[in-house]
């Protein structure tokens, strides 16, 4: 992007967490991501589906039908490093 002969860097956000929520406080969180608008700001998110909730899972699948920026591998690693536990071990 430029901006009067100046290159102006767009800043990336990964959103990223382990996921695992009742429905009804899910959607809310979901709602409130989708609102999230930070001009010059590339936003995309990286859940680690921890539910047991078919609802709560069908609403991950509906935000990435939606068009929400998911990153799946980063989801992937992050649910193998959860499981690990190497990073809390003492």
């Amino acid at each position: 992007m430029r901006l009067e002969g100046r290159r102006v860097r767009t800043e990336r956000l990964l959103i990223g967490c382990p996921v695992c929520q009742e429905p009804e406080i899910l959607e809310l969180f979901l709602r409130s991501l989708r609102r999230l608008e930070l001009p010059g700001v590339q936003t995309a998110y990286c859940f680690v589906d921890d539910n047991h909730d078919p609802r709560a899972k069908a609403l991950l699948v509906s935000m990435m039908e939606r068009g929400m920026p998911m990153d799946a591998s980063c989801a992937a690693t992050m649910y193998e490093c959860l499981l690990c536990g190497a990073c809390t071990a003492d």
